[in-house]
């Protein structure tokens, strides 16, 4: 044994919620959208049972201390009858950190009468952080070994927990502490003791790619939009800004996105998962009609937020910025038009099979392509409906109406992906021929021609 080293750490209670980490929480625990998260919120808020819920302040001013009495006494008789500490100063607590809003809390008033089922658990949320405030450090004993096996250098941790403090509020199905290793060693060791190495193995395993977007963390990945940009300056001014769009704002993005049928949500692996954002294929004909288009690339938002800082301190010009602003839409509206052909003489147009509009045939940036645009407008400006498929020419089915490949009923005989090694479903063609399909890899194989029920050929 080379090294072994074991240390005492405290971690204090998770900080009061802001509205971003608020949604992130209900959507995972609750299944919640961030939409309905803060018209939860909102509510509570109205009640006077919380604080304002649309802040993007995770700390509280220091003059609210002398609430905590009053505030954890009907908390106890909301479930929360644990013992606390009122002259415990947890670092929430700290003027210097908190802007126009702070932290959202609950207040001293208790919540009486009724609750719906969404209100009582989104509440209990806020009110377990709130009493955390007033408990013990959560203490852990954190090891380190550090082996030499064989001339190779091996380290091994644990953590053991010593107190756990603010954690009796958490259950065991939720982890709030880090993703350090647990599960104490045994200890006791001094350096060059001898320890049998009884076996050991290399095992191949592949990584895998980041979760999809869900009602559970879109708006945490919207804050944290830098991490999607490679060019320095922009990515140190999103982080700065906390990224594109706000705590109040940041929740409708995904809903108009999903009302215009650009995503979809989908159910996740389990029952009580969030639900998963999915891009339709109206989605995919818009992002490749857009192709490598300035409007897809949040670095903008990085640049207007820059010129709106040099604004504020008196270094950049208002009229810079709306005059910047106005070329940008006009260049980008040719370049629509452009690529749509709307300028030239190849322009197609048609009566709209779906209201009495006119649709243009778009051709899509990658050339390979074609779809129909009309031109009806909703009050707020928004399409009247989607795009629509092109047939051979003509103006098809919109693309949310286009009928998806039917399954086969299954007869148990269906054999494994190659690559998942999970059972694949039977399905077919438009032309009505059978096939098979993946649903973990999306992968498809035409059917053994000796065995219909082995994979034959892969369908690309």
């Amino acid at each position: 044994m080379i090294e072994y080293s074991e240390t005492k750490r405290s971690s204090s209670a998770p900080l009061p919620f802001d509205l971003r980490t608020l949604q992130a929480k209900v959507g995972k625990m609750l299944g919640l959208s961030a939409k309905e998260t803060l018209a939860v919120a909102q509510s509570l808020y109205m009640a006077k049972l919380t604080s304002y819920p649309r802040t993007d302040w995770r700390h509280l001013p220091e003059e609210l201390i002398p609430d905590a009495p009053a505030t954890l006494s009907h908390l106890r008789g909301s479930g929360f009858a644990v013992d606390t500490n009122t002259s415990l100063k947890h670092a929430a607590w700290n003027n210097s950190k908190v802007g126009a809003h702070y932290g959202v809390i609950p207040t001293t008033v208790p919540a009486e009468g009724s609750l719906s089922g969404d209100e009582e658990a989104v509440y209990k949320l806020i009110a377990r952080s709130y009493v955390g405030l007033f408990m013990p450090d959560a203490v852990d004993l954190v090891q380190k070994l550090v082996l030499d096996i064989d001339g190779f250098r091996f380290v091994v941790r644990g953590k053991r927990q010593l107190q756990a403090g603010w954690r009796v509020l958490y259950g065991a199905d939720e982890n709030e502490d880090d993703d350090e290793e647990s599960g104490g060693l045994q200890g006791g060791w001094s350096r060059g003791d001898q320890i049998d190495c009884t076996g050991g193995e290399a095992v191949a395993s592949k990584t895998t790619p980041p979760p999809l977007f869900s009602d559970a963390n879109v708006t945490e990945y919207m804050a944290q939009a830098h991490l999607f940009v490679t060019d320095p300056k922009a990515r140190a001014t999103l982080r700065e800004t906390s990224g594109i769009g706000t705590p109040a704002t940041a929740g409708d993005f995904p809903e108009k996105l999903v009302a215009r049928k650009f995503i979809e949500r989908r159910d996740g692996k389990t029952k009580k998962a969030a639900k998963i954002f999915h891009v339709t294929e109206l989605g995919f004909a818009l992002l490749d009609a857009l192709g490598d288009s300035p409007v897809t690339k949040v670095e903008n938002t990085a640049r207007w937020e820059d010129m709106l800082t040099d604004i504020a301190e008196g270094k950049g010009s208002k009229d810079a910025f709306l005059d910047e602003i106005k070329r940008f839409v006009s260049t980008e509206v040719a370049n629509t038009r452009k690529i749509a052909g709307a300028g030239g003489g190849d322009r197609q147009t048609a009566p709209c099979t779906v209201c009495n509009g006119t649709v243009v045939r778009l051709k899509s940036k990658s050339g390979n392509n074609y779809f129909w645009a009309c031109d009806s407008k909703n009050g707020d400006g928004s399409p009247a409906h989607g795009l629509l498929a092109d047939d051979n020419g003509k103006p098809g089915k919109p693309f949310e109406d286009r009928p998806k490949p039917a399954p086969v009923d299954s007869d148990g005989k269906e054999p494994k992906c190659s690559k998942c090694k999970v059972n694949v479903v039977r399905r077919i063609t438009g032309s009505g021929k059978p096939y098979f399909r993946c649903t973990k890899c999306n992968a498809a194989w035409w059917p053994d021609f000796n065995d219909k029920d082995k994979l034959g050929k892969i369908w690309s």
